[in-house]
């Protein structure tokens, strides 16, 4: 069962459900910068049978003034000065809009379904810092080619992540600087993050999915 939605974050979202059985898990997917959702939608078209996908939709359009068959089909998260350097404000501000959009999700899926975060570019750092923002209310992360942004004067709010499974891919061609993939992935372990690490060639999403399914819903526990 498919349609859209907007929740009390103000997000606009496509989202799947399985027809037959309750989900393995629920999906929520962040796309990256340029795109409306629609593609990442379809790229995991694949865990659609046994898990709910959920893909809310960037507001920010990267060109306002854009008309024809192709408006309103390319968004951003937030704006940047540089490759894998966002704009504090804009970036603060979407990550308040996905932290309520996964407190939204959460009250109407139902109890003890693990909920996965996937992101791509922005999307994926967005994704990233929920880990450090959120840990107790979500049980994994798979970022393709996130990081933590190093904005002045700010840092994650969350001292220990319980064991939060974090898979960080970067692919050929990431945009994210050597130095910054490594110490997004220390500061994650220092808090406590279960982190791996691909390079992109040998990650199945799917597979993925159903590996922190597996692992169940983290309790409140294990998240001191």
């Amino acid at each position: 069962m498919e349609g859209t939605g907007v929740t009390a974050a103000a997000l606009v979202y496509r989202e799947s459900k399985p027809e037959r059985d309750a989900p393995e898990a629920i999906v929520i997917a962040f796309h990256p910068e340029g795109e409306d959702g629609r593609d990442t939608d379809a790229w995991l078209s694949g865990l659609k049978a046994h898990c709910q996908v959920v893909v809310p939709k960037a507001w920010r359009a990267l060109n306002p003034r854009m008309y024809g068959p192709d408006e309103n089909q390319h968004f951003a998260w937030f704006f940047v000065y540089g490759p894998a350097q966002p704009e504090p404000a804009t970036f603060g501000d979407s990550l308040f809009q996905v932290e309520q959009f996964v407190h939204d999700v959460r009250e109407r899926v139902p109890a003890g379904v693990p909920i996965l975060l996937i992101g791509w570019d922005q999307g994926a750092a967005l994704a990233v810092t929920l880990a450090g923002v959120i840990p107790e209310f979500i049980d994994g992360v798979l970022a393709f080619d996130g990081y933590l942004p190093e904005i002045s004067g700010w840092a994650l709010p969350s001292d220990d992540l319980g064991g939060l499974p974090v898979t960080l891919v970067h692919r050929k061609g990431s945009m994210v600087p050597p130095a910054l993939r490594a110490a997004t992935a220390e500061a994650l372990q220092a808090r406590g993050a279960s982190v791996t690490g691909d390079t992109g060639d040998g990650i199945v999403i799917e597979d993925w999915v159903r590996g922190c399914a597996r692992l169940g819903k983290r309790t409140f526990a294990e998240v001191s």
